[in-house]
């Protein structure tokens, strides 16, 4: 095909399957592990990586981790990723899942005995690890349990008390800098320090920070967003946003694999169900809400929140749910004017109209994405962020994301039970800043992961911070996926992609020497040497590109 390229058709664009749209909400639980199984095994990579570099005594586990793999891949064989399998099937996969989860938390696993060999703090301290290749500066870190200070070197930030909607209570404090794919110290501290002072503002009825404004109407939904930077309101004009939806989803064949497009025609607004509301944080870093609602036998449970400096308004959902045959979605009417959708794909992202001009147009009424959608004017815009949802639907300017579906057939209790998502709204600048977005995502679905004693120091004590970083990069729209080693011998494998559509040069500067780097194929074959100039590398990348660098380490 390549020698006579010019002889074959070519598709330019989404080859669209006009069936078995359902598979991307079906079984959400199975979706869940799978989102984070993929994510775990990203750092568990990283840090026996790492380990087996900084640390020479300590062996790389190649068959534990290709038997983590094995675990994963599974599970995402058709039809247990889907949706569309048997009741037997998914209680073999959530065991399989809890096994592999309780493996990967094991404090003699390969994940503890890496992280270990990597960060040597005192006794009471922490290591805080940073998984992607983003800075990550003074950005709020979640602790078990309760403490009154973080205290990195000699400073301390007080701590906060924060909630989720599961009923779970922990604390959270603002980490200074944990750099790029590395590591900071800190420890927990039981002394009292003050308390800052910050502009949020919360009541029953809003969230409010230096940059936004939320407000809520008596039934719990939003009916304004400003952006104090644009002067701008993003919800249209008498709709009201995050409201809950439930439709009746009774799909004429294939009841686990798709939706009929009249799903719509029947639906239930859960605004018009009981519901509790009440102020659950008042700072100093983190303002929430906490909703309440019921609907027939189900119960949800919205921590919805804003933090201090942030364009991102955040919302923690509990679900235990009860109905059949039923797909429950939340609803964004944006007031942009354009009619067309950005929607994350792997290693880049997709356009999508939002009209129904054509028969094309109308059948695309569900639509898969991963962590991100986004609808942007030029200099202004939103996206919905979520950490394991993938179906979602666009009208216009109405964004639904897809949370539940619930078939009978084949599996009768599919997606009945207890259910735990987070999404956010993520206000930006447009068309022009979505690589914002992503960096906006990937800390969603990364947060900073905290390994190591979690006891409280009592008085004053002498934190000594310590950090590390393998690499950065100094372009926002580009990122250094996944750091592991390499299939053959003792070199390191770094995955590399451009994910907002732009050509661009991007200098990688590593944090321990290098003796070469060659640029191959995903298979790591193939060995194009790349210049090492003052420890770094810089890549011409195009549009969506992905390169595999080798890097041979000193």
């Amino acid at each position: 095909m390549d020698a006579n390229a010019d002889r074959f058709p070519v598709w330019d664009g989404e080859l669209y399957l006009q069936y078995h749209r359902g598979t991307l909400t079906s079984v959400a639980r199975n979706k869940a592990n799978n989102r984070r199984a993929e994510r775990e095994m990203k750092e568990l990579e990283y840090l026996c990586a790492m380990a087996t570099v900084l640390s020479r005594d300590v062996p790389y586990p190649s068959a534990k981790i290709a038997e983590f793999w094995d675990i994963i891949l599974i599970n995402q064989f058709h039809d247990i990723l889907p949706g569309t399998s048997i009741a037997e099937v998914y209680k073999d996969s959530d065991a399989e899942y809890d096994s592999l989860f309780a493996a990967l938390e094991s404090a003699n696993g390969p994940r503890q005995v890496a992280a270990a060999a990597l960060s040597k703090p005192n006794a009471g301290q922490l290591t805080l690890f940073n998984f992607t290749s983003q800075n990550r500066d003074a950005e709020l870190v979640n602790f078990v349990g309760h403490a009154k200070a973080l205290q990195v070197g000699r400073d301390k930030q007080a701590m906060q008390k924060v909630f989720g909607a599961d009923g779970t209570v922990g604390s959270c404090a603002p980490m200074p800098r944990v750099p790029p794919l590395g590591w900071a110290t800190a420890q927990l501290s039981d002394v009292s320090v003050p308390i800052p002072q910050t502009k949020l503002s919360v009541s029953t009825s809003h969230l409010e920070n230096d940059f936004l404004k939320v407000v809520f109407d008596k039934a719990g939904e939003i009916t304004s967003v400003i952006d104090k930077l644009h002067e701008r309101e993003l919800i249209a004009p008498g709709k009201t946003a995050n409201a809950l939806i439930a439709y009746e989803d009774k799909p004429r064949h294939w009841d686990a694999w798709d939706i009929d497009r009249s799903f719509d025609e029947q639906f239930w607004p859960l605004a018009n169900e009981p519901k509790n509301i009440e102020v659950l944080e008042t700072g100093p870093y983190r303002a929430a809400i906490r909703i309440e609602r019921t609907y027939a036998s189900s119960k949800i449970v919205q921590v919805i929140s804003l933090q201090d400096g942030a364009r991102q308004v955040e919302f923690d959902t509990y679900i235990d749910w009860q109905e059949r045959q039923t797909l429950l979605k939340t609803l964004f009417p944006l007031d942009l004017n354009t009619s067309e959708i950005r929607s994350e794909v792997q290693f880049g992202h997709v356009v999508r109209a939002t009209h129904r001009n054509t028969s094309w147009d109308q059948a695309r009424y569900e639509a898969s994405m991963h962590r991100w959608v986004d609808m942007s004017e030029p200099d202004f815009g939103a996206a919905l962020l979520n950490d394991c949802k993938y179906g979602y639907d666009a009208v216009g300017q109405m964004v639904r994301m897809t949370l539940l579906k619930s078939p009978v057939d084949p599996y009768p209790d599919a997606d009945l039970g207890e259910h735990r998502m987070r999404y956010a709204l993520k206000l930006h600048d447009g068309l022009f800043d979505l690589a914002q977005v992503v960096l906006a995502a990937e800390r969603f679905n990364n947060p900073i992961s905290v390994i190591g004693e979690t006891r409280l120091m009592a008085g004053e004590t002498d934190h000594k911070p310590a950090s590390f970083s393998f690499a950065n990069v100094d372009r926002d729209n580009v990122t250094l996926e996944t750091l592991k080693k390499a299939q053959d011998g003792a070199d390191l494998i770094l995955r590399v992609f451009e994910h907002a559509n732009k050509r661009t040069s991007a200098t990688i500067k590593f944090g321990i020497p290098i003796a070469k780097v060659q640029k191959v194929n995903l298979m790591e074959e193939g060995g194009d040497p790349v210049a090492v100039i003052d420890n770094a590398v810089t890549l011409d990348l195009r549009p969506f590109e992905i390169s595999t660098l080798r890097i041979t380490p000193i």
